[in-house]
């Protein structure tokens, strides 16, 4: 962005510093009036008392005006300021005793630089009956203050590893501007997973020392684009939202752990490397993918070993990434497609019992399958209400299981060859939007049925077989209401690259 410059004025104890864009030692300026030409990249700084500090009192940068040091004397003039906008002018007055400072911040036409001046964690709390939960981790040497936008505040000690909750205690619905201020910079795990939340995530690119960062089901929004720099990250969780931008980007995290399913506003535009993981997991929802994007997703993640790799509802992918997927299923990376998907040449077909979930042989039955833990009510059987294709389909259903475990086994372990490649589909739907259940494949859990497919959805992956005789089971996940699931068109077929 470009400003078309700054009036400064200073009075007291207050002085101005330029700062261009890569040099920072420019001479400090005299206080008065004065009017600072400042593109794309340059900055200043506010001192106060003469202070040459790089621990500068207020700091602005491209349209951000926010405190950098963390004392008393900075948040006393964060505290004790005020923003004001009028026409493209945007106009932010310092305080501290009698001192006083006025940036006064001409935009011209572009209308993001007018920007609240407070630190990058600032959200907007539209709240009727459930309050706000904001969960973080804070090193013990800070503090931070949040101010939950009701005209209170409250001061908090980090306790290092520990995950600290606070909840609002709004009296009367509204909406309310929660921020954080002092020591922001020094988190180093955000937690906000409430829809009537929202606000910008760009300026979190800010906060150097974040290494996990869980937004989902929220209505925040912004891009991701600027977070390059958030090399710590290992957690990034911002499914079900607004947030847009490149996640390719994230490339420069090297333990990244990826959720980001039913963000349609994101894009993965390059085919950057994200480096060597054994055991990760990576969820990318891409239904609005182009084939290059999934292409290039494929490709990013082609040096993992062990490690699950779920492409959401992607609808395409093309012979381009078919070297990159090779790679990753002979390294013992299960990759799983919501999409109809072929890659080489598959052999006939071992699943060839007569069922209600059989492809051309498909029977009112459960033949060849047994349910563990459906007493009580519980429901493991053949239907036709709701079915992906022919007249049947199975309805798996554990709601009145107190507890995790209940499972629908394959008789009979079926027979496969070592070390092959498998492609295995089914089609499947949820009951309900919470919690979930797991399909098991060689007795090992290969991949969940997310809550969030209350429609049939098309499943495919690819595993490389470690045995000649292969469990193949589904499981519930949770000791709570999984809501069942529905299950049609199965099938496990081997893969000739």
């Amino acid at each position: 962005m470009n400003l078309s410059g700054i009036l400064i004025k200073t009075s007291g104890a207050f002085s101005i510093q330029e700062l261009a864009a890569k040099d920072a030692n420019v001479p400090q300026l005299d206080n008065g009036t004065k009017y600072i030409q400042c593109d794309t990249g340059g900055a200043f700084k506010v001192f106060y008392n003469g202070s040459t500090s790089v621990d500068a009192v207020i700091d602005y940068y491209n349209g951000y005006v926010w405190s950098r040091r963390e004392d008393t004397l900075a948040n006393l003039i964060v505290d004790n300021s005020w923003l004001s906008q009028s026409g493209d002018y945007t106009t932010f007055t310092l305080t501290a005793g009698e001192a006083i400072a006025t940036l006064i911040i001409k935009s011209g036409s572009d209308p993001n630089l007018v920007r609240n001046p407070i630190g990058p964690v600032q959200m907007a709390v539209d709240y009727t009956t459930e309050q706000l939960s904001f969960k973080f981790k804070l090193p013990s040497t800070s503090t931070i203050t949040i101010n939950w936008g009701d005209g209170t505040t409250e001061d908090v000690v980090g306790q290092d590893d520990v995950i600290i909750t606070k909840t609002s205690s709004y009296s009367s619905a509204g909406i309310y501007n929660f921020y954080v201020t002092r020591a922001v910079h020094d988190l180093t795990y955000i937690k906000v997973t409430q829809e009537f939340v929202s606000g910008d995530i760009s300026r979190y690119a800010e906060l150097s020392n974040l290494a996990f960062l869980n937004l989902s089901d929220s209505s925040f929004y912004g891009s991701v684009d600027s977070f390059a720099g958030l090399t710590g990250m290992t957690t990034f969780n911002i499914s079900q939202t607004s947030i847009s931008g490149d996640l390719s980007v994230l490339s420069s995290m090297p333990n990244i752990i990826l959720r980001a399913y039913r963000c349609p506003l994101l894009t993965w535009d390059t085919d950057a490397d994200f480096g060597v993981q054994d055991g990760a997991w990576q969820r990318v929802y891409a239904n609005d993918f182009t084939a290059e994007m999934v292409d290039n997703c494929i490709k990013s993640f082609q040096n993992y070993t062990n490690s699950e790799i779920e492409l959401w509802n992607t609808g395409k992918r093309t012979s381009a990434s078919d070297v990159a997927l090779l790679k990753l299923i002979n390294a013992g990376t299960t990759v799983y497609f919501g999409e109809t998907d072929s890659l080489g040449s598959l052999g006939s077909e071992l699943y060839t019992l007569s069922n209600a979930i059989s492809i051309g042989s498909e029977a009112d039955s459960v033949a060849g399958w047994t349910g563990t833990g459906f007493g009580g009510g519980n429901v493991f059987q053949s239907q036709s209400s709701e079915k992906s294709d022919g007249s049947y389909a199975f309805e798996m259903d554990l709601t009145n299981n107190p507890t995790a475990g209940g499972n629908v086994t394959l008789d009979t372990p079926m027979t496969i060859e070592n070390n092959e490649i498998y492609r295995v589909s089914m089609d499947f739907k949820q009951k309900l939007t919470t919690y979930t259940w797991g399909f098991f494949f060689e007795n090992i859990l290969k991949n969940y049925f997310h809550p969030a497919f209350t429609e049939w959805q098309q499943s495919v992956f690819y595993v490389k077989s470690s045995g000649v005789s292969a469990i193949i089971k589904f499981q519930e996940q949770n000791g709570l209401n999984s809501g069942g699931m529905y299950i049609d068109k199965f099938s496990v077929k081997k893969v000739t690259p």
